[in-house]
């Protein structure tokens, strides 16, 4: 069983919520906790963690933004232009290109 901040908010709102909610509907309580107990065990512990929520920074060292210390580098075009997160891929040691925009991304001077 999952033990984040996170997860064990769920569970304490579940609660609250079963002293609220008339017993014939309970049912629904607990269909939604092994929903959620499904979803737990299958997330990364970053997203359980909110890093997802966390915004782009520019990171001159590859030319790109990323979001706390993900591995993933997203396009400043996309970004910049339409607050997209577009993850590029790697040519080379010193060049990254987008998947969607086509720009060339190069590190930083």
């Amino acid at each position: 069983m999952n033990t984040t901040p996170s997860h064990t908010k769920i569970r304490q709102l579940i609660k609250q919520l079963e002293n609220i909610i008339p017993e014939e509907h309970h049912y629904l309580l607990s269909e939604l906790n092994t929903e959620i107990e499904q979803l737990v065990t299958v997330l990364p512990d970053t997203l359980l963690s909110g890093e997802y929520l966390a915004k782009p920074e520019f990171d001159g060292s590859s030319g790109c933004y990323r979001r706390g210390q993900e591995s993933v580098f997203y396009c400043p075009s996309c970004y910049e232009r339409q607050q997209d997160l577009i993850a590029t891929q790697r040519i080379n040691s010193r060049l990254r290109v987008c998947p969607q925009c086509r720009a060339s991304i190069k590190p930083a001077k």
